[in-house]
């Protein structure tokens, strides 16, 4: 006899996308198939990745790309989940909501102490929902709850754990919840509109906060109005694309040092502004921000204004006339990049970067100062290991980018240690068919502790001289190529643009 009613499966496979997810990123295993199918039949794009990891990441790089929570990640009880958790810290941390969905094994009773039963008996935290579901009658409400703060101001990541018997149970449905709007204080504004209409050398600083709610328009508009430049922080260089003006971020340094106000869009007194050492010690700040924050160091805004931040720019945009013009000294010019192979690729890469093509950045400090000219035409097209710095999940924010739908490709540059992290997911985008254009800055090892360690024992950060990762991606059926010469970058540029596939460059660094 055919089912008459809908199983829990299929009922939270319709609450998701009744709060807009769109594709699922995973991993396939035990507990998680029933639940893929019925994602499938209400007409979800699933992924499957080579590690949980590279899931989270995908995640990640799919909602930074968008600009809302259209996603989710699925990863079955026990090793599973455990992998993704270490990527969704790096994620909360780079204000990237995650949503994480469990199936679990059932505990009751009999069965204590059996093998991966139980959930993570993780709790809810500053910014991280965490809902174990027990009730098929409360269930889905619950479910809806957690999605409303994920997709909300709020912005939480989210782990929602599901035992398995309520998965084929019938399940009481919910209806999508829209999340409160938070207002605007008017009054901090109009007392901030007074000092940045009175200061001489006002700036403004946009974060990767910024993302969610930014209007590019207002954002100019304001800007104008204060005679002010733009700054990026190190994680949103290129963020307006060729919509706004901002300033090189070889200037960032002393705009700021000359700066007697300045306004936070969406940033925040952490390490990306040395937690707000790199802000002249009387120079007045303001944030503003879409929803509430910690500080993150001992130094804290002078005043903070919390709402739509597209809002916001208007709102302060009235409230202050008209201003002349008040220049800043004639900015530092730009550092010298080292003779590198990696810095005259990516120097070239800078002055012909392709349109409608994310870029994504995998590796350590150095690889990512290298790429710092390289501006994507669109806004939000730019991708970094973030606040922690976590490497390896270059192939899977390149997966994100591409899922999204704004890129006709995505140029990821990864070192060789990042890489490595996440190797397999090699396959993955050979597999789909991704036009994904990844460059390894490969120095055969770990550049960082080369000069500390080698005279030592070499062995620690020095790889096998024979790792051929242009090899390695013809393995899997892509394509290679193995860059000695800036003179045979050219040749391989053509080759690499001219394809939809997925091709590597191994770019061989000596030392």
């Amino acid at each position: 006899m055919a089912r008459s009613r809908p199983s829990g499966t299929q009922t939270l496979a319709r609450l998701f996308a009744a709060y807009g997810v769109r594709r699922v990123y995973t991993v396939p295993g035990d507990l998680s198939f029933g639940l893929l199918a019925a994602f499938l039949a209400e007409g979800m794009q699933v992924t499957s990745c080579r590690s949980q990891a590279t899931a989270v990441f995908a995640a990640a790089g799919d909602v930074y790309a968008s600009g809302k929570l259209q996603s989710l990640v699925l990863a079955p009880r026990g090793p599973g989940v455990q992998n993704a958790m270490a990527a969704m810290a790096s994620t909360m941390d780079n204000g990237l909501p995650v949503l994480l969905v469990s199936p679990t094994e059932d505990q009751g009773t009999d069965r204590t102490g059996g093998f991966q039963a139980g959930t993570t008996g993780l709790q809810s935290g500053d910014g991280f929902a965490v809902l174990h579901v027990h009730s098929p009658e409360r269930a889905c409400a619950e479910v809806a709850e957690v999605l409303t703060q994920c997709s909300g101001p709020l912005r939480n990541s989210a782990l929602i754990e599901i035992p398995r018997s309520l998965l084929d149970a019938e399940l009481a449905p919910a209806e999508a919840t829209p999340a409160p709007e938070q207002p605007i204080n008017t009054g901090d504004l109009q007392r901030m509109a007074e000092v940045l209409a009175e200061a001489k050398h006002p700036v403004m600083v946009v974060g990767h906060q910024a993302r969610w709610s930014l209007d590019l328009g207002a954002l100019e508009a304001l800007a104008k109005r204060l005679n002010a430049p733009i700054c990026p922080t190190g994680l949103t260089i290129g963020f307006a694309g060729e919509e706004v003006e901002t300033l090189g971020q070889d200037a960032v340094h002393d705009a700021l040092a000359q700066a007697d106000a300045v306004l936070l869009v969406g940033a925040a007194l952490d390490w990306t502004l040395r937690l707000g050492a790199a802000i002249a010690p009387s120079a007045t700040v303001f944030q503003l921000r879409d929803h509430p924050d910690t500080p993150a160091g001992a130094r804290q805004p002078d005043l903070v204004a919390l709402g739509d931040l597209g809002e916001t720019l208007r709102a302060l945009t009235q409230a202050i006339p008209p201003r002349a013009a008040s220049p800043f000294a004639t900015p530092m010019g730009a550092r010298p990049l080292p003779p590198k192979l990696r810095a005259q690729v990516l120097d070239a890469l800078a002055r012909d970067f392709p349109a409608r093509t994310g870029l994504v950045l995998d590796g350590g400090t150095g690889l990512i100062l290298a790429a710092r000219n390289i501006r994507p035409d669109a806004p939000w097209a730019r991708l970094t290991p973030g606040l922690t710095g976590h490497l390896g999940g270059g192939l899977g924010h390149a997966m994100g980018l591409m899922a999204s739908g704004r890129f006709d490709q995505v140029v990821l540059v990864s070192g060789d240690f990042s890489l490595g992290l996440s190797l397999a997911d090699l396959e993955t985008v050979q597999r789909l068919g991704l036009p994904v254009k990844i460059l390894v800055a490969n120095n055969l090892g770990m550049a960082g502790g080369k000069l500390q360690m080698r005279p030592k024992t070499p062995g620690l950060v020095d790889y096998h001289a024979a790792t051929d990762y242009a090899a390695i991606m013809r393995g899997f059926g892509g394509e290679g190529h193995l860059l000695r010469s800036l003179d045979d970058w050219p040749q391989i540029a053509t080759q690499l643009f001219a394809t939809r596939a997925p091709c590597l460059v191994d770019m061989r660094e000596e030392g």
